[in-house]
């Protein structure tokens, strides 16, 4: 599904809203991390092909996001990760 840039900028909005503030990163468990990851990750799966139609940049940005969220996918041990234990 195609998201308007309106639908995209709310999901943006509701994805910063859950999202810790970068000095509070490194105090959290890695439970907290994976449960807040798990969390927002469907919103960033939906907001990535938006963010790949931005010119010049935004299918680099998606690929690195991408990679980023498939190695916290191995971290958090999450569903579809496509791992084995």
């Amino acid at each position: 599904m195609s998201l308007t840039e309106e639908e995209a900028i709310s999901e943006l909005s509701e994805i910063d809203a859950a999202l810790p503030e970068p000095s509070e990163i490194a105090g959290l468990s890695r439970q907290e991390a994976c449960e807040t990851y798990l969390r927002v990750k469907p919103k960033v799966e939906r907001v990535l092909g938006w963010i790949s139609k931005i010119p010049r940049y935004g299918s680099r940005i998606t690929k690195v996001m991408k990679v980023l969220m498939a190695m916290v996918d191995i971290t958090c041990d999450a569903p579809g990760n496509n791992c084995e234990s």
